[in-house]
């Protein structure tokens, strides 16, 4: 008999399979495509089991290894599945993938609270990556409101300045294996802002917000992995 897990992965397959139209299966490619461009993980339901588990850990871990096995087989269902909840309950009912891809990640915050930093600086540090997460995922709240928006922008500048100056110092404290692949992680963080940059150039002369949201998300989900490695406790 199958394993339950099996089963409701076999459901959700037919879930895509039936329930999908061309137009939405075309969708569907579209944002495997954004996703794909982007690395959106399939973290975006992290916080939503992590609450579940603590009511059935059991069926929680079952449904987790569906939606894992189904993402297996299409890449990006989850953030689809995601989004195109939210917007049938009503919520971002006007809003792109893109868009409420960058509000998702308001749910998505890493927690830190259990990894003991050794560093003030290091904690100092903490507080700037998590101001400019913040600052980031705020952006679909303002970039309709064009003087809210600069605001926005200039605030990012600030904070990514702020952040990369005490970059150095925290090279300075940690291991070399740890320095390493953050130093890595901080030269694709440079490249990601100059992109943010340039999509933000092409924004205010096309007024194409979901570029602005895809560089947004990319930059969220960059920072993510800093904190993760700034927070590795190995």
């Amino acid at each position: 008999m199958p394993q339950p897990c099996v089963m409701v992965s076999a459901a959700l397959s037919r879930f895509v399979h039936t329930f999908c139209s061309v137009q939405q299966a075309d969708r569907i490619s579209n944002t495997n495509a954004m996703c794909t461009e982007i690395k959106v993980p399939m973290e975006v339901l992290t916080s939503t089991f992590r609450t579940l588990r603590r009511e059935d850990s059991r069926r929680t871990a079952l449904l987790q290894q569906a939606f894992c096995n189904v993402e297996a087989e299409y890449p990006g269902f989850s953030t689809y599945f995601t989004s195109g909840l939210l917007q049938r309950l009503g919520f971002f009912e006007d809003a792109s993938t893109a868009e409420s891809l960058l509000r998702l990640c308001v749910l998505q915050e890493p927690t830190t609270h259990q990894v003991p930093i050794p560093y003030h600086s290091l904690r100092c540090f903490l507080v700037d990556t998590f101001s400019l997460r913040s600052t980031l995922v705020r952006i679909p709240e303002t970039i309709r409101e064009r003087q809210a928006f600069i605001v926005i922008i200039r605030d990012v500048a600030t904070t990514l300045r702020k952040f990369l100056d005490s970059s150095s110092v925290i090279f300075s404290v940690l291991e070399e294996v740890q320095r390493s692949v953050l130093k890595e992680l901080f030269r694709e963080l440079m490249v990601l802002c100059r992109e943010f940059s340039s999509h933000l150039k092409i924004y205010f002369t096309t007024e194409d917000e979901d570029v602005v949201f895809q560089s947004a998300i990319a930059l969220v989900h960059h920072i993510d992995l800093i904190i993760k490695a700034l927070c590795q406790t190995d």
